[in-house]
C-alpha cells in the first residue's frame, strides 16, 4: 500500500510511523521440503522456481540458514543411496550392462586386452576372433618386435 504525501506530512507531525518491511513477504521453506527436492537431484534453479524465488534469493537463504544447507546435503546423499540401491537391485536381477558398469566402478575391473610376445596364438584361440583379426594381430606383433630389435 503506497503512502500518500498527506499521510507522510501527518506522520512527520505526529511522529507515528507504520513500519513496513520492503519487498515481498518471506517464503517459508522447511528442511523437509529441501530434503525431498534434493533427494530427486533437483537443481537450485528448479528449487528456486518451486518456491517462487530467484536463484540468488535461494542461495542467500542457504548461506544464512545452516539447517537448510544441511538439509540440502542430506537430501543429495539420500538420493544417491536410493539410486545406488536401485542399480544394485537391477544388477543382481541380471542386467548385464549394469553388472559390467558396477564391476568397473567398484571392483576395479576393466576390459583391457594384454598381448604377451610369443603367446598371441594361445590368447586369441577360441575367443571368437576370425582369421582377419589373427592376421592383423600377427602384423602388429611383427611391427612391435621390429621396433624392439627382435628377429621376426
Amino acid at each position: 500500500m503506497a503512502v500518500t504525501m498527506k499521510q507522510r506530512k501527518k506522520n512527520l507531525e505526529t511522529g507515528q510511523f507504520d513500519v513496513v518491511q520492503p519487498g515481498p513477504k518471506p517464503v517459508a521453506i522447511t528442511p523437509e521440503e529441501i530434503v525431498a527436492l534434493a533427494s530427486m537431484f533437483t537443481t537450485i534453479e528448479e528449487m528456486a522456481g518451486y518456491f517462487g524465488l530467484s536463484t540468488r534469493q535461494l542461495y542467500r537463504r542457504f548461506a544464512n540458514d545452516f539447517e537448510l544447507m544441511s538439509a540440502l546435503r542430506t537430501g543429495r546423499s539420500k538420493g544417491k543411496v536410493l539410486l545406488r540401491q536401485a542399480q544394485f537391485k537391477s544388477a543382481v536381477g541380471g542386467d548385464a550392462r549394469l553388472l559390467v558398469w558396477m564391476g568397473k566402478q567398484f571392483l576395479d575391473q576393466s576390459e583391457k586386452v594384454q598381448i604377451i610376445h610369443g603367446m598371441e596364438e594361445e590368447l586369441i584361440q577360441g575367443q571368437g576372433i576370425n582369421d582377419e583379426h589373427r592376421k592383423s594381430m600377427k602384423d602388429i606383433t611383427g611391427r612391435v618386435k621390429e621396433l624392439d630389435g627382435e628377429e621376426v
